[in-house]
């Protein structure tokens, strides 16, 4: 999902709302009996016809396709929908039937609980004949509303679904509820032609054929299992599970995250969870990633059940982002895929667990440079004296800043391992602690002993996991759990902490003689150059050695693509300085031999290799988006040996040692 304008097909009717409907614990009385209520209103209805105003108020260019009848109910929805900005120039006026309306009562005692009685009117006109190409290719995304109530189209619609699809663009469905309680008539067909779905507790049940007492991660599993897998964007399949006053919670193959709602006065509930979606539409089509998404998607829905009716209460996304900033985000259960779409993408056999982290990784550079740039408290200020923890990957990654942050002028940066700190430390001002687990006996043990000796140093940890004894040990914590991982070898973690580093320096001003700060220039071009290079085609996988070239600070990066192959595959990796390679350890190179350089390797050493047999691989320029390359191939040998890279041998996600005698 990338450009606008973004396409809503679906109904379009008025919504009559009838509020407090007093039940008293009875239903409705007939037999010529009258109640009170305490309002009545006409507003727009329709979830189609409410998602669109959403996408509107967010700032997409949205256009709706619907059927109407050429009727005072029709002309006002009409005339409500250009009002708010949605370009009704697809919706057929059909003079042989009338526009449907929806009656909802709206209880007296819980304003949330409602019933609604529809009647079709038009809503059964509209038919698959009424999708065709030009219409479908106008728009980067497809929605779908209201699923059940096209009774025309609905056999049918997972063919211009799949269409849609394949002009390029990308779908989602909300089927909303089925009155027929079947869940048939073409919904798996559409599901499976579905990037995105958006359902309720009831209707995912439903939809998978689900006994009450299964779980609902298992119900939620066997949806995306249906969804077909694509390499455009990583963030896609996805479930978005609407929880009404609990908020709302996504799940795709690799992460799932839940947003809590805010407490609102609410007036009804009607449209909220069409705002929901029509908000979360216009984020992803911003490019946006699915924490920043949810929490927008949750705020404006719960924003809209302020005032009566689906639309009068949305608000302008400035409003909507001031309260997504308070809503807390939480890691949710990652459903457990089974079968074929639990081990394999798109090709080879390949973890999907694994590779779908890898390719997610310029959308989470792009939350880290924005990060970055926002200066979060506790990353070093210009002219402190740092010192970098880290462990394995962690001590790479602090090679390649303190390397970068020295040459730029922003004050002395040291490294050291974990496990191997000094007896006394040299004084700094600030430590800063590199985990994606937070829990690294060696890691712990080091800052405490540094905080022991220096009591006034500032930690900051960068952390995956919050809730953990480093945090525990730190003044302050950078929050990179949006990047967090379920796979044992760390791949987008790492990678985006760099993305974090480069893009928070890039705002500084030198406090020292600065020689060098091209890696803090052309950021905005990283995104991109990272899905370029994940797009690139991967050197065979028929190797003796693989060798990764680099010089500057990307040395550290080459050592960590090293780690990476080695950690996943079992493969002989090396990594060397490009000019270092000629001094001896070129001697190893011959038939088999794979030299893969970060950026392009100099013709001499192109030369030496090719007559010894080997092969060249020359990188982007780019460490972070060469190394996501080389994450891929990793995954590729790994699976060219027979071993699985979301379970690699002898590894785990955190190394915790037995507590001393």
């Amino acid at each position: 999902m990338t450009a606008s304008p973004i396409l809503v097909i679906g109904e379009l009717c008025p919504d009559i709302i009838v509020a407090g409907v007093p039940t008293g614990g009875r239903t409705l009385r007939f037999g010529q009996a009258e109640d009170l209520v305490t309002g009545t209103v006409m507003t727009l209805g329709s979830s189609a016809g409410i998602t669109a105003c959403a996408i509107a108020a967010a700032g997409k260019t949205v256009r709706l396709k619907a059927v109407r009848g050429d009727d005072d109910f029709g002309a006002a929805c009409h005339r409500w929908l250009a009002e708010r900005g949605v370009d009704t120039g697809p919706v057929r006026v059909d003079p042989h039937t009338a526009t449907g309306s929806s009656v909802i009562l709206v209880r007296a005692d819980d304003p949330s609980d409602r019933e609604i009685l529809t009647d079709l009117g038009a809503m059964t006109a509209l038919s698959a004949d009424d999708l065709d190409d030009d219409l479908l290719a106008s728009a980067s995304h497809v929605h779908i509303s209201s699923f059940f109530l096209h009774t025309q189209a609905r056999e049918r619609l997972h063919e211009r679904m799949t269409r849609a699809r394949e002009l390029g663009g990308t779908v989602s469905l909300d089927t909303n509820d089925d009155p027929d309680r079947l869940w048939r008539s073409g919904a798996q067909e559409a599901i499976a032609a579905s990037d995105l779905l958006f359902v309720n507790e009831s209707e995912a049940r439903g939809l998978a054929e689900s006994e009450g007492s299964e779980p609902l991660a298992g119900v939620i599993a066997r949806l995306l299992e249906l969804m077909p897998r694509q390499e455009r964007d990583s963030r896609l399949p996805a479930v978005v599970l609407k929880l009404g006053a609990q908020g709302a919670r996504v799940h795709t193959l690799t992460d799932s995250w839940q947003v809590d709602a805010p407490e609102v006065t609410v007036a009804d509930t009607v449209g909220a969870g069409d705002t929901l979606a029509g908000t979360c539409l216009a984020l992803l089509a911003a490019g946006s990633d699915w924490p920043t998404t949810l929490r927008h998607g949750v705020a404006a829905g719960s924003l809209s059940t302020r005032s009566p009716g689906g639309t009068s209460g949305q608000q302008p996304l400035a409003v909507i982002g001031r309260l997504a900033t308070t809503l807390p985000l939480q890691h949710a259960d990652v459903p457990q895929i089974r079968g074929e779409a639990e081990m394999t993408t798109t090709t080879g056999g390949a973890s999907s667990q694994t590779l779908a982290e890898i390719t997610s990784q310029p959308q989470m550079w792009q939350q880290a440079i924005d990060l970055g740039r926002a200066a979060p408290p506790g990353l070093p200020a210009a002219g402190e004296r740092v010192l970098v923890l880290g462990c394995g990957t962690s001590y790479y990654v602090g090679l390649a800043y303190a390397e970068i942050r020295e040459s730029a002028g922003l004050g002395v940066t040291d490294v050291l391992i974990a496990s191997e700190v000094p007896p006394v430390f040299r004084p700094y001002d600030r430590v800063v602690a590199i985990s994606r687990s937070g829990t690294s006996s060696e890691l712990l043990d080091a800052v405490a002993k540094i905080a022991e000796q220096q009591p006034r140093i500032r930690v900051t940890a960068l952390l995956g996991e919050q809730d953990t004894p480093l945090a525990d040990l730190a003044t302050d914590v950078v929050d990179l759990s949006f990047a967090d991982e379920q796979s044992v070898v760390q791949t987008r973690f790492p990678t985006t902490q760099l993305a974090l580093l480069r893009a928070a320096m890039a705002e500084q001003e030198p406090t020292d003689a600065a020689y060098d700060r091209g890696p803090l220039e052309g950021l905005e071009a990283l995104v991109d150059l990272g899905r370029s290079a994940l797009a690139n085609p991967l050197p065979d996988s028929d190797i003796r050695q693989l060798v990764v070239l680099a010089t500057g600070w990307a040395r550290h990066v080459g050592e960590e693509a090293a780690l990476k192959v080695r950690e996943s595959s079992g493969a002989w990796v090396e990594s060397y300085a490009v000019g270092e390679y000629r001094h001896g350890p070129v001697a190893t190179c011959g038939p088999g031999t794979l030299v893969w350089g970060l950026d392009r390797i100099p013709d001499d050493i192109v030369d030496v290799v090719e007559s010894a047999g080997g092969r060249v691989e020359h990188g982007c320029g780019e460490p972070l988006a060469e190394l996501a390359r080389i994450h891929r191939y990793a995954v590729a040998l790994a699976t060219a040996a027979g071993r699985d890279a979301d379970h690699p041998y002898l590894l785990s996600r955190s190394v915790i040692l037995p507590a001393a005698d």
